[in-house]
This record gives C-alpha cells, structure tokens and sequence, in this order.
C-alpha cells in the first residue's frame, strides 16, 4: 500500500509527511510488520534538486536514499522495533531542506484469546441448525483483520478437521452436521497476520432420533361378560373398531424387512385363578388394512385365517418383508379376532391378562 501527501518544496519546507508502501493506519498509529519500503515527496520550486545528497536517518547516522525525479525513497528496511525515519535533500544552490519525521509502530503481537460461547460446552442439541457464538477479542496494534478461525472436528485433538472457516462475525451457522459428539475451536488473527493459540475446545453433541417406525395397540380388548359353563365353551370375538387395531406406522423408504409380534400371557382373576394362555387363540379379521398413503404389497400378516393359539409362543404379526418396496410408506394394521377356551366348571370372576405388541426393525 502506498499513500502520498505533500512533500518538501525548495529552499522553502511545505508539510512533510512520509508514508510506507506496506503499512496500516490504525487509531491513527501507522504499523508495519516484515520488511518496510518508505518514500517522501520532493520538489523544488527556485533550483534543479541535487539527487545526490537525497539521504534519510533513522536517528542513526544518515544513509543515502534514491532519488526518483519527485521523490526520495528507501526500500525493504528490516527492523523488528518501532521505526522513526527522516528524509532530507538540497538543492544546486546548497539549500538544504529541514528536515520532517514519521513514525512506524512495529507489531509482532497477538490478539487477545476468543472464548467459545455457546453452544457450552456439554451441551446436547436436537437440531442439526447450530449456532456458534464467540466472544470478541482486543488487539491493541494494528487491529482487526478477517477475523476469526473456526474449527470443528470429532477429535479433541484436531486430528481430522471437519469444517474450517474464516469470518469477522460474532457467531457462524452451520447446518452440515449430522448426530455425533463434536469438538469446537476458534483463534483470531490481525491485519499483519499475528494469531494468539486457539481457544480451549469446547464440546456438543448432536443428538437426533429420526424415527422410522412407530408402532400402536388398543389399550384393551374385552370379550364380555360369560356364564359359569358347565362344559368346555369356546367363546370368540371380532374386533373391528379402529382403536382396536394393532398398527404400525411404517416411515422408512429402504427394502429393509421388519416384523412385529404378539403375545399372551395367563389370565387371572381377583383371586388369583388361572386361565392358561394354552386357552387363547388369534387370528386376523381382515389380513393387512392399508390405514394411510400407499398399500404395499410386501407388508403382510404373521398370523392367518385360522385360530392359533398363544401358549408361550410370540406369533409374528405384521410383517414387511426385503423386497424391493418402491419407496412405499405410512400406516399399516390388523383387525384380530380372539377367541377362548373357557373350560368346564371354570372359576366364576374378573379375567384379565397382558397382551405384548413388539417391533423388530432390521
């Protein structure tokens, strides 16, 4: 970078300014870093300049500087400290100018340490939208650059970085994350480059369950009320309410199979007499019913026309089976029908019993 103001006009001295190739003005400090290049303006308005005597000092001696037609300059000074640097020239006629300074603050220093805000550390999140905060940082040089480094990796160590960026914001979404634990890291850096260690990493984890089956069951089935029989009686019961179905909501678009399963265990009642589950049978009512969107032809059910009794078994129930399911979802039942054995002189009471309704994802 280069700026130019006006310069020494001889024999008489206008304001003298001298300006670098590679600064930056900052709170009206001019900064530099690495090698320094610097020129300033001459110009004679009475006499040829003589070129020869175009010298500058940095309060240490005078050295020559070159002199190129309307101005004296010296280029790549290396200096690791503030720098304070004057030019001076005369003209054929001896007229030598006064003499002007400027000042170069040398800045090797870094920004103040970044704080990751939020998300805090531990902090679980159920959506994959984050948003990273930071707090500010100060630096007292040449000041604000791009900014800040963001990283995220599933290391602490930063071994493998997963997302790297740079921006001068206060916080950075980000959406491409999936459900995992995630480490988190910022630094800042100023206009020169001078970076401060990063940030202690912080810690989130991501934590959504997308969810690809949802099954359901009535919340009881009741067979009605029965004489005390005075011979094996066999009593059976279509139900064809819709909360009496057993369903599944099936959401998964893949050619995975599942299946669901019922079981029964013993009835019982207020005094604690048995009506084996031996004595239970089901069967479907209706086979699959479509309830919602596509019908699917591979979705199908575990139990058939005819009665089966319980026992101790798990029947399978609905089931979907590892065919090519062409993207076919959504709501699927059964309408069962039970039927029991009820035995000859059985005790009189209140039967109730516990009906299990599993899933079996792949």
């Amino acid at each position: 970078m280069r700026i130019h103001e006006h310069g020494v006009q001889w024999p008489s001295v206008a304001t003298w300014y001298i300006s670098a190739w590679i600064t930056w003005t900052n709170g009206g400090n001019l900064y530099y870093k690495w090698t320094i290049s610097i020129r300033s303006e001459v110009s004679d308005g009475f006499g040829w300049l003589n070129w020869s005597t175009c010298v500058y000092s940095t309060w240490i001696g005078w050295a020559s500087a070159t002199y190129q037609t309307t101005y004296c300059e010296v280029t790549s000074l290396a200096y690791t400290s503030d720098l304070t640097i004057r030019f001076r020239i005369s003209d054929n006629a001896g007229n030598i100018t006064t003499w002007g300074a400027a000042t170069y603050l040398y800045d090797n220093s870094w920004p103040s340490m970044v704080t990751a805000l939020s998300p805090s550390s531990g902090q679980a999140l159920n959506t994959w939208n984050i948003n990273l905060m930071r707090s500010w940082w100060v630096d007292t040089g040449v000041g604000l650059s791009g900014g800040y480094v963001w990283q995220i990796s599933t290391w602490n160590t930063f071994a493998h970085i997963l997302n790297s960026w740079s921006a001068f914001v206060t916080g950075a979404s980000i959406s491409s994350l999936s459900t995992w634990t995630y480490y988190r890291r910022i630094s800042a850096y100023d206009r020169f480059g001078n970076v401060w260690a990063w940030s202690s990493w912080s810690v989130f984890t991501i934590d959504i369950v997308t969810v690809s089956f949802a099954i359901a069951g009535p919340a009881s089935l009741s067979i009605g009320s029965l004489p005390t029989p005075e011979s094996t009686i066999k009593v059976a019961k279509i139900f064809t309410w819709a909360n009496d179905y057993f369903t599944i909501a099936d959401y998964i678009w893949d050619d995975a199979w599942y299946y669901t399963t019922l079981s029964m265990g013993n009835m019982s009642n207020q005094s604690w007499n048995i009506l084996s589950n031996n004595n239970i049978a089901v069967k479907t009512a209706t086979g699959v019913i479509t309830l919602s969107w596509s019908s699917n032809p591979n979705v199908v059910s575990g139990i058939t026309w005819s009665y089966t009794t319980f026992g101790n078994s798990v029947l399978t129930f609905i089931q979907r089976n590892a065919w090519a399911n062409g993207g076919l979802t959504w709501t699927y039942a059964i309408s069962p029908a039970i039927e029991i054995t009820v035995p000859e002189l059985q005790s009189v009471g209140n039967y109730s019993g516990t009906m299990i309704y599993t899933l079996y994802p792949n």
